[in-house]
């Protein structure tokens, strides 16, 4: 997805925007907007910053799109603005909600030599990957690029999870992890320890776990490795039982060197008869549950567009309070800005999450 107009087609479809909204949104032709994604020609540099406004891209994303249409690195506007639907955040500053799972971490957390193991389960669509995004990237994210709510109020004011080194890993990534090795050795890159790599790479597979984790008690901070998708790994023919079993060791012992966050969708894990279940019963388990109605009010509050007080409510009884429900039925609101149309489109784009309302 290299030509702008490739990008533009892909980015348009992933937020339900057609080319008669795109033309009243930033105030040009039909015909405009069919030759930029046939690549026939290119907006202008302010149409693209519009459109990265629009569309929500991320920085990556911008810099991607604002390049190929011939222009340097575009950034997109400060926030507040709301997440794409489908795609985990990536900034803190789009993360909303979730008080009451980020009082429970701060009880988890708060005491550096006690720090406990935590699992966060909910089906898909409930967040779990931005809540790990967030709390990989908001100790490290100056003020400037947050709310004025930030962090968010499940922390004791001026409280930030700082005495922990973290590494984030997402075992659902295709290709990037093989097995042990490249777990271990991902654990090691991202705690800055890429100069022992090579020396570790000569263990034979039995003892490199052990070897990682002498690393990890030399260390000053506690490394908490959050996982996402922890169902891959357990699941996967590379990571055999005892694999898991000698993790859950090593993830208990006390004084803390090494901790976990892990997520997962699948609620069998916590069942015993699931494979390799034994590492995952250490863990104090957090659900995800939908977003109150002041959880909702926040996120309604940093729409593009104002929301009457019956649009915010029809949204919050037609989403049972999802989030991902609450994204596409914003989305729906700012594409079709007359009229109640966008009801009717908000709910059929809603269906493939129908699982959701079910609970």
């Amino acid at each position: 997805m290299n030509n702008f107009g490739d990008q533009l087609d892909s980015y348009m479809k992933r937020i339900f925007l057609t080319d008669n909204k795109l033309t009243r949104l930033i105030d040009v032709g039909r015909m405009t907007v069919w030759r930029w994604r046939n690549n026939v020609t290119r907006p202008s540099c302010e149409n693209v910053r519009k459109m990265i406004d629009i569309l929500r891209l991320t920085p990556e994303e911008a810099k991607g799109f604002s390049g190929a249409a011939g222009y340097g690195e575009a950034k997109p506007p400060c926030p507040p603005y709301l997440p794409v639907i489908g795609i985990s955040m990536t900034s803190p500053c789009q993360f909303f909600g979730r008080e009451t799972v980020l009082k429970h971490l701060y009880n988890a957390w708060q005491n550096e030599r006690m720090i406990q193991n935590v699992a966060i389960l909910g089906p898909s669509g409930t967040g779990k990957t931005s809540l790990l995004n967030y709390l990989n990237t908001i100790v490290h994210t100056p003020a400037t690029e947050l709310r004025k709510n930030q962090p968010n109020p499940g922390w004791p004011a001026g409280w930030l999870p700082t005495h922990f080194q973290r590494v984030l890993i997402k075992l659902g990534e295709v290709g990037k992890i093989r097995g042990p090795a490249d777990f271990l050795l991902m654990v090691l890159k991202g705690i800055g320890q890429e100069k022992q790599i090579d020396w570790v790479k000569n263990w034979e597979a039995s003892d490199l776990l052990f070897s990682v984790y002498d690393i990890l008690r030399k260390q000053k901070k506690v490394t908490v490795v959050f996982l996402d998708d922890i169902e891959k790994g357990l699941n996967a023919p590379e990571f055999n039982t005892r694999f898991w079993h000698q993790l859950r060791s090593l993830a208990q012992e006390t004084p803390a060197k090494l901790r976990f966050v892990v997520t997962a969708k699948d609620t069998r894990i916590i069942q015993s008869d699931y494979p390799s279940s034994p590492f995952f019963n250490i863990f104090n388990i957090f659900w995800l549950d939908p977003f109150t109605k002041a959880e909702a009010s926040d996120f309604f509050q940093h729409s593009p567009i104002p929301l009457t007080l019956e649009e915010q409510q029809w949204m919050i009884t037609a989403s049972r309070g999802w989030p991902v429900l609450l994204q596409i039925l914003c989305q729906a609101r700012i594409n079709c800005p007359e009229g109640d149309f966008w009801k009717e489109v908000g709910l059929k784009n809603v269906e493939p999450f129908g699982y959701l309302l079910k609970r």
